[in-house]
């Protein structure tokens, strides 16, 4: 038995080919949208990643309350 064959089982069906053309056409879609300046998809943005934007601007600034305030003067509620 080959080592690909054993290890195939092991993380999936294959369905990585599936999940990574829809990253592609979903970062093809936001290059468009930014191309058209399409004025709600900054919204939607930064509503799919508040986390992750929260979490950066606290690593910006070192201060929660900063990180909040500036959070908030983004356009999100925190």
């Amino acid at each position: 038995m080959s080592v690909a064959a054993f290890v195939r089982p092991l993380f999936g069906s294959g369905s990585t080919t599936a999940d990574h053309e829809q990253v592609r056409q979903e970062s093809l879609a936001i290059s468009a949208g930014l191309k058209r300046q399409d004025a709600g998809l900054l919204d939607e943005l930064i509503v799919r990643y508040q986390h992750r934007l929260l979490r950066y601007l606290l690593y910006l600034t070192g201060n929660r309350d900063m990180a909040r305030t500036s959070f908030r003067r983004s356009g999100c509620v925190c």
